[in-house]
């Protein structure tokens, strides 16, 4: 296929999930001779690795639970890019993983990104309080995205 894909990995997700099943998933995604870069969310905020490389790759896999997946999307949204995203979950409840029904198992998930198709989800978006239509957003009053659970 030779895509030029983006891997975004919590290594603290979960129970340490991610560690064991490094190995595993990144050689499920080089199999199929696509250009891998990966990032640690150690390095930047899941969100803003999206945003700084999303418009540089075909594909983005996020590796981690519910949390690291909503700051990837929102990082794509954010960057106002058309690039797929794809879920292999570690996360300690993975409900994001459960409504899909998707594999709780890396290796499989891994292997259905490199065959699946992608589909639409729904993403939410909060307004900043305080602030009213028309107006520029702050740094300080930013537009947030979630893609499963809102929290405030």
């Amino acid at each position: 296929m030779n895509r030029k894909m983006m891997l975004i990995i919590n290594p603290h997700s979960g129970r340490g999930l991610t560690k064991i099943a490094l190995g595993t998933i990144i050689s499920k995604l080089c199999i199929a001779n696509n250009n891998v870069t990966v990032h640690f969310t150690y390095e930047k905020k899941p969100e803003e690795l999206a945003y700084e490389h999303a418009d540089k790759h075909d594909l983005i896999v996020c590796v981690g639970g519910d949390g690291t997946l909503s700051g990837v999307i929102a990082g794509v949204v954010k960057a106002k890019a058309s690039v797929p995203v794809g879920f292999i979950p570690t996360g300690t409840a993975n409900d994001v993983a459960n409504t899909f029904a998707q594999s709780k198992y890396p290796s499989i998930a891994a292997k259905k990104i490199m065959k699946g198709t992608p589909r639409a989800i729904d993403i939410g978006e909060f307004r900043a309080g305080g602030i009213a239509a028309g107006q520029t957003h702050t740094d300080k009053h930013p537009d947030r995205y979630f893609t499963y659970i809102a929290a405030f």
